[in-house]
């Protein structure tokens, strides 16, 4: 992209000072349970619950979902389900969280993309009028 100058070559040296990689979390499994109970004991607190038992079939269902929108979806689903608990046990609604399922995800206003390839700013241009037009 910086020989193509869609990225600035300044700004690329300042954020390649040390390049590394985080693995999703679907390839760090073994975080979940921690995460979970991290995110737990937060949302309790901000919302002034009680939360202290996860059950074992809903620990397993979350450290075997897929997790394609990583840790803010995992963040996501346990913030809904301390809301939506009633009592102290985590209820998080397993139904959709099946392992190795992708979601579909549709918008009513979304078009078709046409067979030929189009650059990276028309989709965006594209997207955004939709959206405007949708929105008036």
């Amino acid at each position: 992209m910086v020989e193509e100058q869609k990225f600035r070559s300044d700004l690329y040296y300042r954020v390649n000072v040390f390049p590394f990689r985080v693995p999703p979390l679907r390839e760090r499994k073994e975080d979940i349970p921690l995460l979970v109970r991290h995110f737990v004991q937060q949302f309790s607190r901000r919302n002034n619950r009680v939360i202290d038992t996860i059950p074992s079939v809903t620990m397993q269902a979350l450290v075997h979902y897929h997790w394609p929108g990583n840790i803010r979806e995992l963040q996501n689903v346990i913030e809904r389900a301390v809301i939506i608990s009633k009592g102290t046990m985590l209820n998080v609604p397993l139904a959709g969280l099946q392992p190795n399922v992708i979601p579909k995800v549709s918008h009513a206003a979304t078009k078709p993309a046409p067979a030929d390839h189009k650059s990276l700013r028309e989709i965006l241009d594209e997207t955004e009028r939709t959206e405007i037009f949708a929105r008036a």
